[in-house]
């Protein structure tokens, strides 16, 4: 699967495992109302930072195994915004995963 307007893609060996389900979102739609606030929110807001998500299913096992990719921002003076970017991720992980789960049992995370 890829998203080409990022540059992100996962590749999948198709004959092992089948995409159950995709989708890819950018992390920027996961920042709560009330924070950041200032120069931290608009920064953020600014960056095209996205994830893949994938649910993959095992073909013969049937067993079900998330993945999510990502790159995240960098800068040596700015560790914070990728600590932040690092929890948006969790948080669409996280929807993602409450989306796909049955029974309230998640998929292990790679």
């Amino acid at each position: 699967m890829a998203l080409d307007d990022i540059g992100l893609a996962t590749f999948v060996k198709t004959d092992t495992f089948e995409i159950a389900s995709f989708r890819s979102v950018e992390l920027r739609n996961y920042l709560p109302a009330d924070r950041p606030v200032g120069a931290l929110r608009q920064k953020v807001v600014s960056l095209l930072t996205s994830v893949l998500l994938l649910l993959l299913r095992h073909r013969v096992t049937g067993q079900q195994v998330v993945i999510a990719n990502t790159q995240l921002f960098w800068h040596p003076e700015s560790p914070h915004i990728k600590a932040l970017q690092t929890e948006l991720l969790c948080r669409a992980l996280s929807a993602f995963q409450d989306s796909i789960s049955s029974n309230g049992k998640h998929a292990p995370v790679v």
